[in-house]
């Protein structure tokens, strides 16, 4: 309630009297899509004329360039959120679902917004395909704010794990991301992440590795529950500072994204610039980035033995496994904020100015 009551006075704030040009309209949630918001209105406050800040609904706004940063910020229920016809509009797309009744819009927000920005190849051509204008589609990949991930010595790999108690002769597998619906226990399974696919693999490889999984993010309550009746030990922490994330990578020996549809993940970018090897399936920026055996390894979506014999590589191949973390702390380089966010500013604030 707090948290909503301060959103809203944020919103009255920057709304009424408002001196900035460029506008984020971000979700109230302090998740993924407001840390977005704010690393560009950073970066772009530092780098360019154009100024803007954050703000929670386009009420009172008007004049100005709107970033609406999801579609959920623009599509509601009963249609779309009004904002003044004097605004240039933005909106970020990552991911289309199967049976989405967001897609029915899209005649609507073609009319309305200038462009339509996602992260993924995947994404950019089902937008197209359902009808957005190709010309409006920009594509850009998701940015990391590389200052704070790097990968730790041996010594303090060991420290982490003394201090987060993990067992020192396991197999440390990684899942960092929100699975599960809703904000609390998550007990149902958002099937888009593939919280199951992630167990499948997990219990296929405990067959054969002392196995023990780290865990953070909100509702994460299917997997713990698929992990407690496989008798697969794990580790459940719920980061409260984002930057804290980096000591939870470096205490991983792999990384597994099992999702079935992505924008990003964020997880990719992370996993690289810590120095952790990675399997992911064929979705979002992964297809996009992953040369298999050169900085990770791609599996097609759902194919539980294919992820499960990559998982198996990389432990087992001391060699390959050195590859694909040297490509991918190269790779990662070109995603820093500094770089993404001029992409935004050249390819679609600077021409709505």
């Amino acid at each position: 309630m707090f948290r909503k009551i301060q959103k809203g006075l944020v919103v009255l704030k920057n709304n009424v009297w408002n001196p900035n040009k460029l506008i984020f309209i971000s979700e109230p949630i302090n998740w993924v899509i407001e840390e977005i918001c704010f690393e560009l209105i950073n970066k772009i406050n530092k780098k360019y004329s154009i100024k803007s800040n954050i703000s929670y609904s386009p009420i009172f706004l008007k004049n100005k360039i709107l970033h609406f940063s999801s579609i959920a910020t623009l599509v509601k229920r009963n249609g779309l959120v009004h904002f003044d016809t004097s605004n240039k509009s933005v909106l970020s797309w990552y991911h289309i679902l199967e049976n989405d009744q967001k897609i029915s819009f899209i005649p609507e927000l073609n009319k309305r917004i200038d462009f339509v920005h996602t992260a993924c190849r995947t994404t950019q051509q089902d937008l197209i395909g359902h009808g957005f204008d190709e010309k409006k589609v920009i594509l850009i990949p998701e940015g990391i704010k590389l200052e704070n991930f790097r990968v730790f010595s041996e010594k303090q790999k060991i420290k982490v794990k003394e201090e987060l108690q993990l067992p020192k002769n396991k197999i440390i597998i990684g899942s960092f991301q929100k699975d599960g619906h809703g904000w609390k226990n998550g007990l149902e399974p958002k099937e888009e992440k593939g919280p199951d696919v992630f167990c499948d693999v997990v219990e296929k490889l405990s067959e054969q590795f002392d196995i023990h999984v780290l865990l953070t993010g909100p509702a994460r309550g299917y997997v713990k529950n698929r992990l407690e009746k496989a008798g697969i030990s794990y580790t459940h922490e719920y980061v409260k500072e984002y930057t804290d994330i980096v000591k939870y990578y470096n205490a991983l020996d792999v990384y597994i994204i099992g999702s079935r549809v992505e924008g990003g993940p964020k997880a990719l970018l992370e996993s690289w610039a810590c120095g952790v090897p990675l399997v992911s399936t064929k979705v979002g920026m992964s297809a996009d980035l992953i040369r298999n055996g050169e900085n990770g390894f791609l599996a097609e979506v759902e194919d539980i033995d294919d992820i499960t014999e990559k998982v198996i590589h990389i432990l087992n191949n001391n060699e390959s496994k050195e590859k694909c973390i040297r490509g991918g702390l190269t790779d990662v380089q070109t995603y820093s904020w500094d770089n993404i966010s001029q992409m935004y500013f050249e390819r679609m604030y600077k021409k709505l100015i």
